[in-house]
């Protein structure tokens, strides 16, 4: 074989020092200029479009170049936004953080040099300690001498973006005591993000995304004006999978209830209420976003447990008039279209005070099972939502209830039901501190009733059976008024046991509610009223209930 020549060879040694001393060249250019370029240019971008709006500060920095883009790495960073500027604040979310890693990867060159976007494969936070400030509305809506120019950048752009093992808070104008939400073991994920930064809209709106998925633990909202304090034990929600889920929810009341329903103008009811899961199956979570609709296709509640308290000396607001659910429902102002909800294991402790009486009247309904279906607002899909429950009343009796309520004739509605075998006395806690009444023995062995009602009237039947009914009649101390109980027992139905047929007798009621009182007074209304002819004269009934 021919050796190659000497001045090949001296080709070959020219061509490899030449392209030697290129990529030498061409790495210091990108180590030393190409970078800095690119930096500088960056820079000058973020901040011809906000300013100093936000200012970003580190203590330490890296960059480096990969085959398809430009990478940077903050350490100890500090991210702060200047909340006194109100026109940026009504377009760009106020947020500050702390973190020791902030990476940005892959910053795509080109776009950023000829089309003013910021397109990046992939953003990393870890660990941030964030806050979110929220300014108050009025101080946004007034008007501002700046002037809205073109943004040098047109939009961002994230492929990926990861927030892992944060906290975050959101505090209301400026004041720390009053923080409105706390979170610990924030973990946020997002993929293909864009910010429409040429929208004069806030972006929150405007921004769209493919996946949003996060989690958090630990939630406190302690609202300052607020007579509640709120806890989440930890929230899961995927964007992807229209899927919300919240564990450990409570909602306590921040002083003693009784006092709180002295404290209005007006009677209202006071709550502290518990709730072990929360799963949402949306139809549509976009809709949602955009305010456009509410559509899920169930939404499960786990362990529901309502302690409500009111106080009949404190007046109503008799200018307010309260409207049926369903027609509440008509009320809301974007459709609604939820297939189903259902309540597992839920209790309902409603106590209602009174200055003239010792104890609070007390209903309790305990080991309570519910499903919703049909809860649909729009025109063209408006059905009957059926409402049914069952559980156990007073702790004693098992019971039923059913109502349907007919949108597309939301003036109407139709309900039935029945409790199951009970002693009386476990009826004392709801009417003995009430009517003066007391059920000193007896037996209900099934009680059934069914109704119809329009908007104020409630129209019903019902058939009880009971037997061994002894009563008695008390004065304002629960004292026995030894008089009216031999009158009353008199007077009263020992039993209501049947014919030959062994059907019970049946009373027939009309219940009219005060247009200032609710849906359920309706109901509650005419089955108290049912059960009360049931055991009395009407006249005794009429005399009893005056007092």
């Amino acid at each position: 074989m021919e050796k190659p020549s000497k001045t090949w060879l001296r080709i070959f040694k020219i061509t490899g020092i030449t392209v030697l001393t290129v990529v030498f060249l061409l790495s210091i250019f990108v180590s030393f200029f190409l970078k800095g370029i690119i930096n500088n240019r960056l820079k000058k971008e973020i901040n011809d479009t906000f300013g100093d709006f936000y200012t970003l500060s580190f203590e330490n920095s890296y960059t480096s170049l990969s085959w398809n883009g430009f990478n940077i790495e903050f350490e100890k960073v500090e991210f702060e936004t200047d909340t006194a500027n109100k026109f940026m604040m009504m377009r760009y979310p106020a947020v500050f953080f702390k973190t020791n890693s902030f990476k940005i990867d892959n910053i795509n060159i080109s776009n950023l040099f000829f089309d003013s976007v910021i397109d990046l494969k992939k953003v990393a936070i870890d660990k941030p300690e964030l806050l979110f400030f929220i300014p108050e509305k009025e101080n946004l809506t007034e008007n501002n001498s700046e002037e809205s120019g073109e943004n040098t950048i047109k939009n961002i752009q994230v492929a990926n973006f990861e927030l892992s093992d944060g906290n975050a808070s959101f505090v209301f104008n400026r004041n720390l005591a009053d923080t409105l939400y706390a979170g610990k073991n924030v973990n946020l994920k997002m993929e293909d993000l864009m910010v429409d930064l040429n929208s004069t809209e806030n972006i929150i709106k405007t921004s769209k995304v493919e996946q949003v998925a996060f989690s958090l633990n630990e939630i406190l909202l302690s609202p300052k004006d607020s007579d509640y304090d709120y806890r989440i034990g930890g929230i899961n929600f995927n964007y992807r999978d229209e899927l919300l889920q919240c564990f450990g929810v409570e909602i306590t009341a921040k002083r003693d209830p009784y006092k709180m329903t002295l404290e209005s103008q007006y009677r209202k009811t006071i709550f502290n209420i518990s709730l072990d899961t929360l799963n949402y199956q949306s139809g549509n979570f976009k809709e949602l976003k955009d305010l456009s609709s509410i559509k899920g296709s169930a939404l499960h509640l786990v362990n529901l447990n309502l302690d409500l308290v009111r106080n009949k000396s404190i007046p109503l607001d008799e200018t307010q008039y309260k409207e049926l659910f369903h027609k509440s429902l008509l009320n809301i102002s974007i459709p609604v279209e939820i297939d189903s909800v259902y309540l597992k294991n839920g209790s309902i402790d409603y106590k209602i005070h009174s200055d003239k009486e010792l104890q609070p009247g007390n209903l309790m309904l305990t080991q309570l099972n519910a499903t919703i279906v049909n809860l649909y607002t729009e025109k063209s899909k408006r059905d009957v939502v059926t409402a049914s429950f069952k559980g156990v009343f007073m702790e004693d009796a098992p019971f039923t209830f059913q109502a349907k309520l007919p949108l597309n004739d939301p003036n109407n509605h139709t309900y039935n039901g029945h409790i199951g075998a009970m002693k009386l006395t476990s009826l004392n806690p709801l009417i003995a501190n009430l009517t003066r009444v007391k059920l000193a023995e007896g037996q209900i062995n099934r009680l059934d009733f069914e109704g119809r009602g329009n908007q104020l009237k409630n129209w019903g039947t019902m058939r009880s059976d009971f037997e061994g009914l002894k009563l008695k009649v008390t004065d304002s101390q629960n004292n026995e008024r030894w008089l009216q109980s031999g009158l009353g027992n008199l007077i009263a139905r020992k039993k209501n046991r049947g014919s030959g047929d062994n059907l019970t007798d049946s009373v027939e009621y009309v219940f009219e509610r005060p247009p200032y009182k609710d849906h359920l007074t309706l109901y509650a209304g005419g089955l108290i009223e049912g059960f009360a002819l049931s055991i009395l004269p009407k006249s005794v009934y009429n005399l009893v209930m005056s007092q």
